[in-house]
């Protein structure tokens, strides 16, 4: 595979099992570490690949964009950090999700990787590429919340189910990494309600 074929994460992600996920994993780790000591500037394939005790072409073959390493490196926290529940009712669920989002921006390590991405989405167009379409992937998987409640009968159809979860998550990002205030119990209540007042219930 050439250095400029795109490799996206489903088919990263494919590979699972075995020592092909235990590289992934560890290379995962490596870029995580590289962006919060440097940054995104001074982060490498070739930096990554020391410090994960890998070959560089093996870092180059899965992640030929170093935007895409940097963003699936965020993508694996959200993965394993962030509840998708849909078990109903609707609020409950909205709740479990905000509530998991929260604890995950409190921790300062990923609090401060964001903000590593942020800022570097400035100097880097591909890297605003591809972190469009992390948020787009993860406002979907989210959206699954809402249509679960459609198809349960508790709500009425939403014209843009990933809309509701903009409106929930953007203030608790907002207010972790831009205001840099704590994000309490009232806060999430309060994101929550205002996802909830847009969807409409039966009778």
């Amino acid at each position: 595979m050439s250095e400029g074929s795109e490799v996206t994460l489903d088919s990263v992600k494919e590979r699972t099992g075995g020592r092909s996920a235990r590289v992934r994993q560890s290379v995962l780790d490596a870029a995580r570490a590289e962006l919060l000591e440097g940054g995104y500037g001074s982060m490498s394939h070739a930096s990554v690949a020391r410090r994960a005790g890998v070959d560089r072409a093996t870092v180059y073959r899965r992640w030929p964009s170093k935007a895409r390493l940097a963003m699936d490196s965020l993508v694996g926290l959200a993965d394993n950090s962030v509840a998708f529940p849909d078990r109903g009712p609707v609020e409950s669920d909205l709740r479990e999700m905000a509530t998991s989002v929260a604890k995950l921006l409190e921790t300062p390590s990923i609090s401060h990787l964001f903000q590593a991405l942020i800022a570097a989405q400035a100097e880097d167009p591909s890297l605003r590429e591809v972190g469009a379409g992390f948020w787009k992937e993860r406002l979907e998987i989210g959206a699954h919340i809402v249509t679960a409640a459609v198809d349960r009968g508790e709500i009425d159809p939403v014209e843009d189910p990933a809309h509701v979860l903009e409106v929930m998550i953007s203030p608790l990002y907002f207010r972790a990494l831009i205001s840099c205030q704590e994000i309490d119990q009232a806060f999430i209540d309060d994101s929550v309600d205002r996802a909830v007042a847009m969807l409409a219930f039966p009778g």
